[in-house]
C-alpha cells in the first residue's frame, strides 16, 4: 500500500543576489535545498551583464 507522506529532512530556502556599483539588483537566484540536493526556483541575469559568468557564479554559490 502506498502512503503519501510529507517531506522529511532539513529543507531550507536560499537566495543570492548581485548588485552593481550603484547597489541596483542585476542578477539573482532563489530556491530550496533538501536531502543534500537543491531545486532552483528562479535565476535572473540582467541582459546588460549576460555572458559574463554571473549566472555561473550564482549557480556555484547555491
Amino acid at each position: 500500500m502506498l502512503e503519501k507522506k510529507g517531506l522529511v529532512g532539513d529543507t531550507e530556502s536560499f537566495s543570492f543576489s548581485c548588485l552593481d556599483q550603484d547597489k541596483n539588483f542585476v542578477a539573482g537566484i532563489s530556491g530550496i535545498s533538501s536531502w543534500g540536493g537543491f531545486y532552483i526556483d528562479s535565476l535572473f541575469v540582467n541582459e546588460n551583464i549576460r555572458n559574463q559568468n554571473y549566472g555561473t557564479l550564482l549557480m556555484q554559490k547555491a
